[in-house]
């Protein structure tokens, strides 16, 4: 599906769903207007999304960053990023030799520009 045919459709998706919802609060048909063209310009922003996730330059490990930065708690070091990738589930040994050189080269590489590395304390 092309860009255009994507956009077109979320907007007549949009607007179908704001005519299906409007009976929930009385609106002006000026604002609903507004509030049409507001989404619909907001979902503009997949395509950028998209473009991301297609720079992503290994999806394995891109999949995996994402989803331990998605589940941590706080946010995480470079170094906690480099051994959180280096876990294996089904390995029951440390393996010092396959741990990531660089955590801001894989951050870089793997998220597609979705994650940004604090560079002053250097945290994801």
């Amino acid at each position: 599906m092309s860009n255009q045919e994507r956009d077109q459709e979320l907007a007549e998706f949009i607007k179908a769903e704001v005519l299906r919802r409007r009976h929930v609060r009385s609106i002006c048909p000026e604002l609903l207007e507004i509030v049409k063209q507001t989404l619909i310009r907001g979902a503009q922003g997949m395509e950028s999304f998209d473009r991301a996730l297609a720079r992503v330059l290994d999806s394995i490990k891109g999949r995996k960053l994402f989803e331990i930065v998605a589940g941590a708690a706080r946010p995480m070091t470079l170094d906690e990023i480099r051994v959180a990738m280096n876990v294996q589930p089904v390995e029951t040994h440390w393996k010092p030799e396959t741990l990531i050189i660089n955590g801001d080269a894989l951050v870089r590489g793997c998220s597609g520009g979705l994650l940004e590395v604090d560079e002053e304390i250097l945290t994801i």
